[in-house]
């Protein structure tokens, strides 16, 4: 025997079969979004930890490259006096 469920303006047949696999899938629902809202949740976690931990990784890059610059520069004020000596000694020499 057929069952008659209405849908907006049609009509459509089904078996109880069906109807008994339909109400079955209903029925899995809140477990199915349970175990989404689980996903998710460890999902969003992870993303947080990765930008926290990008963040951190970020700074120190930036700390590094600071104190490379600045014994960049030291290096550079160094060697530009060397040259400055090196070109005296050889004035003073000829």
């Amino acid at each position: 025997m057929r069952e008659i469920y209405f849908w907006w303006d049609n009509k459509k047949q089904i078996s109880k079969k069906e109807i008994e696999t339909m109400k079955n899938n209903m029925k899995k629902v809140p477990i199915i979004q349970k175990k989404s809202d689980e996903y998710h949740l460890k999902q969003e976690i992870e993303a947080e930890e990765f930008i926290k931990k990008n963040i951190s990784n970020k700074e120190k890059i930036v700390v590094k490259i600071t104190k490379t610059n600045e014994i960049n520069n030291k290096n550079h004020n160094i060697f530009k006096r060397m040259i400055k000596i090196i070109k005296n000694l050889l004035k003073n020499i000829s």
